[in-house]
């Protein structure tokens, strides 16, 4: 739409710059804003597009104003007038006026009356105003609310009540008053003409009459004079009667909606007009509409994320999954539109890197994108501190903002909190606002979860706002000697990188103690290795399971985690300090520093792999297996391998590498023990204290088994009565108690009563002896020693010998015992140790009990038990599962971020703690990694400049391709930029383009790294040089990066832009656009094809607007000319014109403008002639060639655009499937006629043939002499039939291979006429067209193999003629006997062959590194090297092809098999020609005086007219009409549910036509109706489950513009259609005009009746012959005759009248009575009829049954033996013998004159009274007046002498004189005196007292 006009959109400088008129196109996104198209009349101003604009974009929560682009569209408004030579001047265009200044002005156009008084008027343009309802008031309006337009220009103004009516030829606006415009001139006046002040034409007069001209009828009727001062009103044509009005007929209120079509609008234009308007979405004249694929429409189409999608009948943009819209405009998530937002590829680079990327798509967020340019603006310093992995997060939260901010609520804000979390303040300046300061210079991009606005700078925070590690340590001071170590051994980026972590940090006094400890100056880096754990983040809830976790120092240096007593250890030390959040990670402080504890010996071993073999350039995989390292000392070795090329597994050499496999087993150090290596009992590094062996290792209990004499659970002691270092000292005390043990020297302490050295010696003393001069204790003994006796404590007690008291071993350092023990006194200086609850061993050694050694500690199968004290655990779930530990359930690792498998995988669990990623349908990858097309590629990757290019073009990139595309970078592409000329054709644009494509192959680096040609989509041809310097040139650009394969193809980035050669020249050419085919085929050599296009008229069909656009193939003039002469004749002769035609419509597609990149995948495509097309794509040698049907004909030149289509230059001619490669020879034969006069011999010969020559010959029958006769010699011309050379048969089909290469060009087809095409091949070569070669035959050229019967070759047109030696046997022969089998270390899988250099190589058909082989699925490669119409099937390493019904062949080569050479006519009836149309199709069509399907064909019979037969069983006297035959569809008729369109099964089509009336249509019937004119574009039922519809007029879009019975044959009895059925319609009779009844029974007058009544012909007789001999005679005749007058007539039968009998005339009349109709029923006993002669009387006899009826009645006497028989204008009886008249009354006397005329006077009188009695009666609605019979003197006699009275409800009064026959005096008749006064009628007939 256009913008509103106002003065500052017009610039002015006269003559030189003309005065224009400027608006902008429609706001929208900056992507479509270049192919958005200006308004009708308006030309794009170049460079013009700018942003800023606004476009609302409604998200999931509300409607947004996005900024957006548009592009300024102008037009000249002004015009230049000639004054004289070398003089003009610039003019206002009218609506504009020029003003001081000399600019033009938009003139006012509002003027008094021009909207009304409560309305504002406002000029919208020129000559044109808007009215706009002022507040409060309301109106009706067309423009918006409350607007009219109004419209000028002549003295009466007009409103717009219905706008936009579009014509064929114009558009239409309906005004609410009528304009009245005089004559050009203005001689003449218009006024106003009567009280209605209507205007009349201005050459018309007002006609002042008495105001009901034309009869009074309608204005809209027409008076149509019937006779002299009558006539009748009939209602014009579109107008109906309505009483006596005419009303307008609205055709839109018809069941047909006035013939549109079910998605058009009925619009009407008059009174029995209407027109048909398509819907939206729809296209067509209005009765036919079809889909509108708005893929195509000039707007621009669908959204370049979107798809064109047949949805609901109509065509829909639906946005590609993953984003929303509207299809014309879509956007995906946050992520995804930065992902394609130019100029902001720095920060999406930050946002992958940082790991936040799918952080932009889960939540609801504002993301300020700092551009580009303000990232080149950050100072290095803080782009390199905050570019570091730790610190890049923050930096990216710093920029996010949760929730949705358009700019419009920013403005009023004046903060934002970002997530990092900083507060960002928001300022608003005129119209520039900035966050946290920077300026949005885009704002508004929308997103399904929030908005993008684009900032000029990046937020930098404060760098103590960063979570990365070292700024996180950095804020905590008591970390600062743990951060100094990550920072000075560079550990920082390393523990990063590994996404999650948790760092134990121990304080700076832990450090500083445990330097001073261990005398050291710094930690070193495996030691701060220690404190780091990696790929998780612990927090403290996590640490209270407790376990064991992998540190950074490597694998076998874990972390013990143990809670105990509410508090967290990690191996000894406490952590005192949690959850310090960094990032991804996570930071817990520790009292003391972590020792490495090395109680793993893990025992690593390394061995040598060999990687597989691959390309030695480029390789597709690693050079090395998972887990392995290139050994780097080990050369590169040379291998074969097969490798995939098109799909075709060749062997190529390649390069195989030495790798190093590292095996790591998992041992405990000596004197640890169990799965977590726990030390054995004994004290630090000295396991059993050195006195035994522990059963150490992971599958150790820790026991200690103790050497001889040691005893104890860490082997700490002695057994008992040992002592000694070794314990091999035996005690000798008796009675005391020996020092034994480790550390005992064997003395002995005697008990009491006892001494000696080894307290032997019992000492005998009385109780109160003296030890020397002292007394002893109790509990000491009396020792003698050198120097005296003394007093010694006994064992166990201690003292001074004369007081002693008992020891109390527990007493000091918990009596020896272990101080996990509880020490027990047992007797003085004895006790005994036990260890406490939770140990385990003899008191000395407690060993925690580790309850993890039995039965897993009670913990869940699948939970780790960890020992975390003294028989204590802790159950923690492994890894995998989830649960309390004592309930372990596995983890569904795919519900949480689809177990971090890529986005377009699909996550299944395959175990506990391992799943398997796998991606989608549509996509290739690893399942972490998944790659869509080539075009979702492109966007990844940033180069989005390429590919809105090729969107522009539309050209897709979604296809199945595969699509090879060579990308220039961003500054390649500035150079298609700069060539202006360019922009201006979009078809040279696009070719541009194409030319970076290469479709059908997908070419890897190691493809293109040796020299060949690829063609690409335009046609262009471009050179793989060889290699420079490693890298692969195109033409004369570098490839400089190559992305992986995508699932349709691979990108390739390329440093140049390929132009096609000459760019300028073709620069320089007219536009393809504006060029004819003619100037296409002059241009490139096509002229002769395209003469032949002239000559025959089928330019004409492609220059029909219905057939547009066209894509035609020229065979070349070079082609043209190497025809075969015979071919030439054949197809240029005048009589193969047909022929002719059908092969130049064959090279053309109708409809449709396709491009290379869809001529691939076009199904069907159906030519003009009606057989398809078939395209292919080119094999290895031919990259990116295309061919036309099964490579018979290559494409070889491109995109050859004109005004109406494109054409493609091709190198054949192409030939029809219906035709074949006809060669027809045209001869001749001399037909010899018989012998005859030869007078007669310019006669003779037959039409068709020409006289050669006339010879004598002999007629002895007429003549005598010799050679008397001629006898003509007459040529006959004739097509001899005959195939080109390379076709065969009686259809002359292709021989298989092609006609360019019959039998592969490697044998001879046995072609002609005759031959039945078999190929015979020569030696070396096999297959239906000798494609293939033999067994043991190799290469292209199929030479044989060489290999020995120890051999198998490599065989086939793709081998390599390689031996596969048997075990045993070697060389290149498979010749030479192995001595020792030399076999492959390690060995080859049994599928390979084990080669020299310790190589494996898989066998055909097995693909792998030779260590594993796998079977090929060669059915998915190519078909496994079947035709593509064969069926692949495999088994083993054994490939079976089969052909498919309709074709013939090995299954590599499959030919099509004429269905019309099997069985009887291929099908068809005997009846019908059948052709052969496509690939195993054929067409059947009945030969002419037939009809049918050709299948069954019928002989043609036309429509018969019933009612030329009998009549059509009407009555003589009837009009026939067969209803059936006049019928145009012969009663076939369309069926549609009341639901609407194709919504009837077979059954309900069925039912649905029997409740019409009549049955389903056969197809026959329906051809009938076709034949008849029926067309109806809509499938429906037919008889024998048939679905079809007729056409009668070619329309594409019906049948694809079939013409006559569109077949869609027999269908599933469940589909829904229309329906088709069949009714005949009857034979309408209608009697003639004079005659009355249904038509099969007519009758005519009285006197026709007796006419055509054999029984009454006596009768007819006498009434005839009155009628000739008197005038009263013609008069009754007449009566009889008159259809206006009503009588009864009773007929005598013949045999009651006799022929010899003779009526009077009286007689004649008495038998009618005229006035009325008298049927039976009604002549009542008593009645009396009145008749012109006298009365009759009716005697009814009762019936005995029922006396209420009459059985019988008497007229007058005579018996009616027959009654009711009708007449056109009366009823007549028959009677058993004819009435005889009563006499005539006699003249009256003189002497009664006097008399009568008082009688008449009296009777006058009494008739007035009786008339104004009945007229009281009837104005007062009281109970009717009847009249009674007048009863004469007999009557009156009768009824007194009691006889039953019989009642005459006929008035009849005596004739006083009867009226003389021929008389005209006029006879009153009873009827005729009494009539209905006032409208009030009486039924004379009814007697009221019966």
């Amino acid at each position: 739409m256009m913008n509103q006009i106002n003065a500052a959109d017009l610039q002015q400088n006269f003559c030189s710059n003309k005065t224009v008129l400027k608006t902008q196109t429609a706001c929208n996104s900056c992507i479509i804003t270049p192919v958005m198209p200006c308004p009708s009349g308006y030309r794009k101003t170049p460079g013009s597009t700018s942003s800023g604009c606004k476009y609302l974009v409604k998200t999931s929560s509300m409607k947004l104003a996005m900024k957006g682009c548009s592009a300024q569209c102008y037009r000249e408004s002004t015009r230049c007038v000639y004054d004289s030579p070398g003089k003009s001047h610039c003019e206002c265009l009218p609506g504009y006026e020029n003003q001081s200044g000399g600019s033009c002005w938009l003139r006012d156009a509002c003027r008094p009356g021009s909207c009304h008084q409560n309305a504002n008027c406002t000029t919208v343009g020129p000559d044109q105003v808007k009215c706009t309802c002022l507040q409060g008031k309301s109106g009706q309006t067309e423009m918006g609310p409350q607007t009219r337009i109004r419209i000028h220009g002549s003295r009466r103004k007009g409103s717009i009540v219905q706008s936009d009516l579009v014509a064929s030829n114009g558009m239409i606006h309906l005004i609410n008053k009528l304009m009245r415009v005089s004559p050009t001139f203005c001689e003449r006046q218009t006024s106003p003409c009567g009280a209605l002040a209507h205007f009349c034409h201005a050459y018309a007069d007002c006609d002042f009459g008495d105001g009901s001209p034309r009869g009074g009828c309608s204005i809209n009727a027409k008076c149509v004079k019937t006779g002299l001062s009558t006539h009748t009103c009939q209602c014009l044509t579109g107008w109906t009667k309505d009483g006596d009005d005419c009303q307008p007929v609205n055709n839109c209120d018809g069941p047909d909606r006035g013939g549109c079509d079910p998605n058009a609008t009925c619009i009407y234009v008059g009174p029995g007009q209407s027109d048909c308007a398509c819907k939206a979405g729809y296209k067509g004249d209005g009765q036919s509409c079809e889909p509108v694929n708005q893929c195509v429409t000039v707007n621009g189409g669908c959204h370049y994320l979107a798809s064109c999608l047949l949805r609901s009948s109509r065509w829909t943009c639906v946005c590609d999954d993953g984003y929303i819209g509207n299809g014309l405009l879509c956007y995906g998530t946050v992520e995804q539109e930065l992902m394609a937002l130019p100029n902001v590829s720095d920060f999406f680079s930050w946002t992958t890197e940082s790991g936040l990327s799918s952080s932009l798509s889960d939540q609801n967020i504002t993301l300020l994108v700092p551009t580009s340019a303000a990232v080149s603006k950050m100072s290095s310093e803080d782009k390199n501190f905050w570019t570091m992995k730790g610190n890049l997060p923050s930096l990216i939260r710093n920029h996010i903002v949760s929730g949705n901010y358009p700019l419009s609520i920013l403005r009023d804000m004046s903060a934002v909190m970002s997530l990092l979390p900083v507060t960002l303040p928001v300022l608003t300046s005129g119209q520039v606002t900035s966050v946290g300061g920077a300026s949005i210079v885009t704002s508004n991009l929308a997103a399904t979860n929030g908005l993008i606005h684009l900032i000029d700078q990046v937020l930098v925070p404060d760098r103590k706002l960063s979570e990365g590690l070292l700024a996180t340590l950095e804020l905590r001071p008591e970390f600062s000697l743990f951060r100094s170590y990550l920072r000075d051994f560079n550990l920082t980026n390393e523990i990063e990188q590994t996404g999650e972590f948790t760092v134990f940090a121990p304080t700076n006094g832990a450090i500083s103690e445990f330097l001073q400890t261990t005398a050291a100056t710094a930690l070193d880096v495996n030691m701060t290795r220690y404190h780091v754990v990696v790929s998780e983040r612990l927090l403290k809830t996590d640490l209270q399971h407790g376990g064991y976790k992998q540190t950074l120092l490597g694998f076998p240096f874990k972390l013990g985690i143990y809670p105990r007593d509410g508090k967290v250890f990690v191996n000894d030390a406490q952590v005192n300090s949690s959850n310090i959040l960094c990032g991804s990670g996570v930071i817990h402080g520790l009292s003391s520093v972590l020792q490495i504890n090395r109680n793993r010996c893990d025992k690593k071993t390394t061995e040598k792999v060999m990687g597989p073999c691959g390309s030695c350039l480029f390789r597709q995989s690693k050079i090395c297996p998972n887990d392995t390292i290139p050994d780097k000392s080990a050369r590169l070795r040379k291998c074969i391998f097969r490798q995939n090329l098109d799909g075709d597994f060749l062997l190529s050499v390649g390069c195989i590498a030495t790798c190093i496999q590292k095996n790591v087993e998992r041992r405990c150090c000596d004197g640890f023990y169990g799965e977590h290596c726990e030390p054995c009992p004994g004290p630090k590094g000295q396991p059993c204290f050195g006195n035994g062996v522990c059963s150490d290792g992971i599958d150790g209990s820790g026991v200690c088994r103790c050497n001889k004499d040691f005893n104890g659970t860490a082997c700490e002691t002695c057994q008992k009565g040992r002592y000694g270092v070794h314990c091999d000292q035996e005690c000798r005390c008796s009675n005391g108690h020996c020092d034994e043990g480790p550390d005992g020297d064997g003395t002995c302490e005697c008990d009491v009563g006892w001494r000696g050295i080894h307290c032997d010696e019992k000492i005998e003393s009385k109780a109160d002896e003296l030890c020397g001069s002292v007394r002893c204790h109790s509990s000491a003994n009396c020792v003698i020693q050198p120097s005296g006796p003394w007093c010694l404590c006994a064992a166990g007690f201690e003292g001074n010998g004369t007081f002693c008291k008992a020891v109390d071993p527990c007493l000091k350092s918990n009596g020896g015992c272990s101080p996990s023990a509880v020490c027990k006194r047992t007797r003085p200086g004895r006790r005994d140790c036990v260890c406490n609850n939770g140990y385990a061993g003899d008191g000395l050694v407690c060993v925690e009990i580790n309850p993890c050694l039995e039965g897993n500690g009670g913990c869940h199968a699948n939970a780790d038990c960890i020992h975390v004290g003294p028989n204590k655990t802790s159950c923690f779930c492994s890894k995998g599962y989830s649960g309390d530990g004592q309930n372990c359930t596995m983890v569904d690792l795919c519900k949480t971020k689809n177990g971090d498998c890529h986005k377009f995988a699909k996550c299944n669990m395959t175990g506990p703690g391992t799943r398997a990623c796998t991606c989608f349908n549509n996509y290739i990858g690893n399942g972490l990694k998944c790659k869509g097309n080539v075009e979702r590629e492109l966007k990844l990757k940033g180069l989005t400049g390429f590919y809105i290019r090729l969107v522009v073009a539309g050209i897709s990139l979604q296809g199945r391709g595969p699509f090879t595309v060579f990308i220039p970078n961003a500054e390649a592409l500035k150079s298609i930029s700069s060539l202006k000329d360019l922009a201006q054709s979009k078809e040279v644009y696009a070719n541009l383009l194409r030319g970076h494509i290469v479709m059908c192959h997908t070419l890897l680096p190691d493809d293109l790294n040796r020299p060949r040609n690829l063609t690409s989509l335009s046609g262009l041809v471009l050179t793989t040089g060889p290699m420079t310097e490693g890298r692969i040139t195109i033409n004369n650009s570098t490839v400089i990066d190559s992305d992986d394969v995508s699932v349709n193809g691979i990108i390739h980035e390329i440093n140049t832009v390929l132009f096609p050669p000459h760019v300028d020249k073709v620069l320089s050419l007219p536009k393809p656009t504006d060029l004819n085919l003619t100037d296409v085929a002059d241009r490139y050599g096509y002229k002769t094809f395209y003469k032949l296009l002239e000559d025959t008229g089928v330019m004409e069909l492609m220059n029909n607007v219905v057939n547009q656009p066209t894509t035609i193939f020229l065979p070349s003039d070079s082609i043209m000319a190497t025809l075969p002469q015979e071919q030439k004749d054949f197809l240029f002769h005048q009589n193969n014109r047909a022929q002719l035609l059908e092969y130049l419509k064959y090279h053309i597609l109708i409809g449709q403008k396709i491009y290379a990149e869809g001529l691939i995948y076009l199904e069907p495509a159906r030519t003009l002639q009606g057989s398809s097309l078939s395209f292919s794509c080119g094999g290895s040698d031919n990259i990116g060639e295309i061919f036309i049907n099964d490579a018979s004909c290559r494409i070889i030149r491109r995109h050859l655009v004109f005004r109406t289509g494109i054409a493609y230059g091709i190198d054949c001619l192409l030939t029809p499937p219906s035709l074949g490669g006809r060669c027809d020879e045209q001869t001749t034969f001399d037909l010899s006629m018989s012998c005859g006069v030869c007078r007669t011999q310019t006669s003779r010969c037959p039409k068709g043939t020409i006289q050669k020559e006339v010879q004598k010959c002999d007629l002895p029958s007429k003549f005598i002499s010799k050679d008397s006769g001629c006898r003509p010699i007459c040529t006959v011309n004739f097509w001899k039939p005959k195939c080109c050379h390379g076709y065969y048969g009686r259809d002359c089909l292709v021989c298989p291979g092609g006609v360019h290469s019959s039998c592969s060009n490697h044998g001879q087809c046995d072609d002609g006429h005759l031959g039945n095409g078999t190929c015979t091949c020569d030696a070396g070569f096999e297959g239906t067209a000798c494609e293939l070669c033999s067994s043991r035959f190799y290469g292209p050229t199929c030479k044989a193999c060489n290999c020995s019967e120890h051999g198998s070759c490599d065989d086939g047109q793709r081998g390599s003629g390689q031996c596969f030696c048997e075990e045993g046997w070697s060389g290149d022969r498979c010749d030479v006997q192995q001595t020792e089998v030399f076999r492959c270390s390690p060995p080859c899988s049994p599928k390979a062959v084990c080669k020299e250099n310790n190589t494996c190589i898989c066998r055909p058909f097995y693909v792998g590194d030779g260590l594993t082989c796998t079977l090929v699925d060669m059915c998915r490669i190519r078909n496994g090297g079947c035709a593509k119409e064969a069926r692949c099937s495999q088994s083993g390493d054994t490939v079976s092809c089969t052909c498919p019904k309709g074709f013939s062949g090995d299954g590599f080569i499959c030919v099509i098999v004429n269905p019309c050479k099997s069985g009887e006519n291929g099908g068809c009836h005997e009846h019908a020609f059948c052709t052969m149309t496509n690939l195993g199709k054929r067409r059947c069509s009945c030969k002419d005086g037939f009809i049918g399907d050709g299948v069954t064909c019928e002989v043609k019979q036309l429509p018969v007219n019933r009612c030329l037969q009998d009549n059509g069983r009407c009555h003589s006297d009837a009009t026939c009409t067969d209803l059936h035959y006049e019928d145009r569809t012969l009663g076939v008729f369309h069926y549609q549910s009341s639901r609407g369109q194709y919504k009837l099964n077979f059954t309900a089509a069925q039912r649905a036509c029997t409740a019409e009336g009549g049955s389903l249509a056969t197809y026959t019937q329906l051809y009938y109706a076709q034949q008849g004119g029926m067309h109806l574009c809509s499938a429906g039922w037919l008889d024998q489950n048939r679905v079809a519809y007729p056409t009668t007029y070619v329309n594409l879009n019906c049948g694809f513009g079939h013409l006559g019975i569109v077949d869609y044959g027999t269908r599933n009895l469940n589909e829904t259609w229309d329906a088709f059925c069949y009714r005949v319609k009857e034979v309408k009779c209608e009697c003639k005009p004079g005659y009355v009844g249904d038509g099969s029974t007519c009758v005519g007058n009285l006197l026709q009746v007796l006419r055509s009544s054999p029984t009454l012909s006596n009768f007819l007789t006498q009434v005839l012959n009155y009628s000739q001999v008197s005038q009263s005679g013609r008069q009754f005749v007449k009566r009889l005759e008159d259809p206006a007058l009503l009588s009864t007539l009773f007929v005598p039968d013949n045999s009651g009248l006799q022929d010899n009998q003779t009526l009077s005339q009286r007689d004649i009349e008495f038998h009618l009575s005229e006035g009325q109709i008298l049927p039976l029923s009604q002549l009542r006993n008593g009645t009396r009829i009145r008749t012109r002669v006298g009365s009759l009387t009716v005697l009814g006899v009762s019936n005995m049954l029922d006396p209420s009826t009459l059985s019988s009645r008497f007229i007058s006497g005579r018996f009616v033996t027959d009654s009711d028989i009708p007449a056109s204008n009366g009823i007549i009886h028959i009677l058993q013998s004819p009435l005889l008249a009563p006499p005539p009354h006699q003249e009256m006397q003189v002497v009664h004159r006097a008399g009568m005329g008082v009688g008449v006077v009296l009777l006058v009188v009494l008739v007035s009274g009786i008339i104004f009695v009945g007229y009281h009666f009837c104005s007062r609605k009281s109970k009717p007046f009847h009249f009674h019979y007048f009863k004469d003197e007999e009557e009156e006699a009768a009824a007194s002498n009691g006889s039953r009275s019989i009642c005459n409800p006929v008035y009849e009064a005596d004739l006083a004189e009867p009226v003389p026959i021929g008389s005209d005096a006029p006879v009153a008749t009873v009827e005729d005196q009494h009539q209905a006064v006032d409208g009030c009628f009486h039924d004379l007939l009814q007697n009221p007292d019966l």
